[in-house]
């Protein structure tokens, strides 16, 4: 099976099956890296996106391996891809929902945060997280 590198937070790289059948477990939160990834690369559309997003980090996250910092930011996001909708009679419903611009406006501003605090925080950073902006 062909492999390819896949970026993610936390100064790692993983080889990562074109079928996607790797994850990182659910309370893993590089997993949550990963997810954002995959999602500003268009390997998984919004959908899949939201649905395991909110999976992992509001069902099946372990809160203490995130530092407070990252809690802030990705229930942010969490708050956000909760609302997404593809479909537009929804709008009319309910000016709630999130469009896919916005999804991804606010998925590509958590990951600048994100690589920014880590940057700060390491100068792996520079070399390691996301780098793929």
């Amino acid at each position: 099976m062909m492999k390819q590198p896949i970026q993610f937070g936390i100064f790692n790289t993983v080889m990562l099956n074109k079928n996607f059948k790797f994850m990182y477990d659910k309370t893993d939160k590089r997993r949550l890296y990963w997810l954002i990834d995959q999602y500003l690369s268009e390997k998984i559309d919004e959908t899949t996106f939201c649905n395991e997003f909110h999976d992992s980090f509001v069902n099946e996250m372990n809160y203490d391996t995130l530092t407070s910092f990252e809690f802030d930011i990705f229930r942010d996001l969490s708050d956000v891809s909760q609302r997404f909708s593809q479909y537009e009679e929804d709008f009319k419903l309910w000016s709630g929902f999130v469009s896919a611009q916005q999804l991804k406006d606010k998925t590509l501003e958590t990951k600048e945060i994100l690589k920014k605090r880590w940057s700060k925080m390491t100068n792996e950073a520079a070399h390691g997280v996301w780098n793929t902006l």
